[in-house]
């Protein structure tokens, strides 16, 4: 007598060998029913041709295909955005170090850490003028060199940008907490500019620190 263990068993490598059997049949019949692929050869002069048609096509159609379709248009100097916040990137950077940057703005802050946060405000003060100097420009060429392969093009600019951001809402904060509304609220709109201009870089990681900014300007 088989044991209830056994039959299971049985029952189920029948069954595991039924769905390979089917499963083969199926392989089988498909590729007795599938017509002969028949290979395609073509010639160098041929393929080229291919490629060009398939790269106007997608051109046509108004979509960027190759490295220069993503190369910006020329931006007039008196609406480049970029110029300024350039400049105060780099303004910035001998302060990479300050202390004022490892405090968190949006929690709860002691005298001490506000006292810290306005003495970096006034060494910064340089940095937000040039922030300052971006408003109102709509445009941003950010001097990217596009060339190929993509992965070797350098976004030098993104953590400074970040960087911008943080001392934005550094600002942002300081102002409120002392009173001038109207410069917070002036901060804040500098914020969202900044985050439109970062955007225009065609990019994923260039979307991604966009969208850092953004949240930035929600927890302010």
């Amino acid at each position: 007598m088989l044991t209830a263990k056994t039959k299971t068993w049985l029952g189920l490598i029948a069954a595991v060998a039924v769905v390979v059997i089917a499963a083969l049949l199926i392989v089988h019949w498909i590729g007795i029913g599938a017509p002969a692929m028949k290979p395609v050869r073509l010639s160098t002069d041929d393929a080229q041709k291919a490629i060009q048609q398939r790269i106007a096509a997608y051109r046509q159609a108004g979509e960027p295909i190759a490295m220069d379709d993503f190369r910006a248009k020329p931006v007039d100097p008196s609406r480049d955005a970029a110029e300024p916040l350039l400049a105060a990137i780099k303004l910035l950077e001998p302060f990479a170090n300050d202390p004022s940057w490892d405090l968190e703005p949006f929690h709860h802050l002691s005298p001490k850490d506000w006292q810290t946060i306005d003495a970096a405000l006034v060494k910064f003060a340089p940095a937000l003028a040039a922030i300052d100097q971006a408003d109102g420009r709509d445009q941003a060429d950010w001097k990217i060199v596009f060339k190929s392969p993509a992965i070797d093009i350098l976004l030098r600019s993104l953590n400074g940008v970040r960087q911008l951001a943080n001392l934005l809402q550094m600002s942002a904060l300081s102002a409120q907490h002392h009173g001038r509304e109207d410069q917070a609220v002036h901060r804040l709109r500098q914020l969202i500019s900044l985050a439109r201009m970062t955007d225009q870089q065609p990019f994923v990681v260039a979307h991604l620190v966009t969208l850092g900014i953004v949240a930035v300007t929600a927890n302010t």
